[in-house]
């Protein structure tokens, strides 16, 4: 079976992070090989830090959003993982250009 890597962003909204972490736990369930990152803001990340479902953890620093190089460095070392699949579930602008150019 060959090895694929899954992003999943959810940026913020506590509560939704939480309902979420079904998603790379059933991933990781299906698929023990497959690699699941996830993305989320800074202080929803202590949420998900001890998940064993999840192999690594992007965090958004929310004050650096209106900054262009920020974006860019982000998108940049998204670009770099070559992710098979990235899960889309906060359907916001910022959220939509991650998504598009990672």
């Amino acid at each position: 079976m060959q090895k694929k890597k899954i992003l999943i962003l959810k940026l913020a909204a506590i509560g939704d992070v939480v309902h979420t972490l079904i998603i790379p736990k059933a991933i990781k369930e299906k698929h023990p090989l497959y690699e699941v990152h996830y993305f989320v803001q800074g202080e929803v990340s202590t949420i998900i830090q001890n998940q064993n479902y999840i192999d690594k953890i992007y965090i958004w620093d929310e004050n650096k959003k209106n900054s262009f190089e920020y974006i860019k460095s982000v998108i940049f070392e998204l670009q770099k993982e070559k992710y098979d699949l990235i899960i889309n579930l906060s359907f916001t602008i910022r959220n939509f250009v991650i998504w598009r150019y990672a």
